[in-house]
């Protein structure tokens, strides 16, 4: 099994993504941004600063269902 060093809950919304970000498991921040590219990027480059290993992370995103169109 893998282990991840990193881990990044998100919560989505319509208009915002809540980030929470546990180093192994102290948690470590939490940032809400707008649900668009501009948003993402900004938690992107966080995660640079921070010199978080994407590879060892792992995300979790909410499951908010699906639409279905007739």
């Amino acid at each position: 099994m893998m282990k991840f060093e990193w881990f990044i809950g998100i919560d989505v919304s319509k208009n915002t993504l809540d980030f929470n970000v546990c180093h192994q498991t102290a948690p470590l921040l939490h940032q809400q941004v707008k649900n668009n590219k501009t948003g993402i990027q900004s938690v992107l480059s966080m995660c640079k600063k921070l010199k978080i290993d994407l590879s060892q992370t792992l995300f979790c995103l909410e499951h908010t269902g699906c639409l279905l169109y007739t």
